[in-house]
């Protein structure tokens, strides 16, 4: 993967604490998926970039939010994976973390290697890190040791 490409703030610095959007209005606006990264401490955009590695990751659901959208069906941000920057490099993977409001109240876990099925979905609620690039999630996972 290319490396980030910051647009108009500096990036966090490593080891900061940060919750990450997709910014809808600026990833249509470039013609390429921009992340909003907010500052955990301040609560304030602090950087927008199209990649960013993140661990010790949670990803978070805000449900009031999430009914909005379904009442209202226009998207508003109320998901996102809070984590802390890391200095790791940038990965891509076949396993993805992804969000439809209409579908889940909650991220699932897909691979290329599962079915598509509904009852094969997986809820994923933490990861060890992940890389945001490209409007998706790649989770990275090693198998556990016996």
């Amino acid at each position: 993967m290319n490396s980030p490409t910051i647009r108009y703030l500096r990036m966090p610095k490593i080891g900061t604490r940060v919750f990450v959007y997709l910014n809808l209005h600026k990833t249509k606006k470039q013609g390429k998926a921009i992340w909003s990264v907010k500052s955990c401490k301040t609560g304030r955009v602090i950087a927008h970039t199209d990649t960013i590695v993140l661990e010790d990751v949670e990803f978070v659901v805000q449900q009031a939010g999430r009914a909005r959208v379904l009442r209202e069906r226009k998207k508003n941000v109320h998901a996102g994976v809070r984590g802390t920057v890391s200095s790791k490099s940038a990965f891509s993977s076949n396993l993805e973390a992804k969000y439809n409001p209409y579908k889940h109240g909650f991220f699932t876990l897909e691979a290329s290697w599962w079915d598509s099925h509904e009852s094969s979905i997986q809820g994923i609620k933490q990861a060890s890190l992940v890389t945001l690039a490209q409007g998706r999630v790649f989770v990275h996972w090693t198998a556990p040791t016996e």
